[in-house]
């Protein structure tokens, strides 16, 4: 039979070597498994950190906003009771005279 012509006829070592193969993609099978495994913890751990971050914005956020809001009636008051007691001058001239 000449070499060039596929045999229809299968030896030992052909055996063999489909045995290797369905080692080797068993193998592989398992390789892959723990990959996708690590794959989707870290998958996992980068959604809940996003999560986090975007928490923590609003938690820093809000407030401060909200606050902003709430307040500007209290300094307005305040301001306007300073500028009752004389502003800065008159608080820079009673200090220079207690030093005195």
């Amino acid at each position: 039979m000449p070499e060039n012509q596929p045999s229809s006829q299968m030896s030992d070592g052909d055996f063999q070597e489909v045995g290797d193969l369905v080692n080797l993609l068993k193998e592989n099978r398992q390789l892959l498994e723990k990959i996708y495994k690590t794959s989707e913890k870290t998958r996992r751990y980068m959604l809940f950190n996003s999560i986090g971050t975007y928490l923590k914005i609003v938690i820093i956020v809000v407030p401060l906003l909200v606050g902003s809001f709430y307040i500007w009636p209290f300094l307005k008051q305040a301001l306007d009771a300073f500028k009752q007691l004389g502003g800065m001058e008159n608080i820079m001239k009673s200090y220079m005279e207690i030093l005195k």
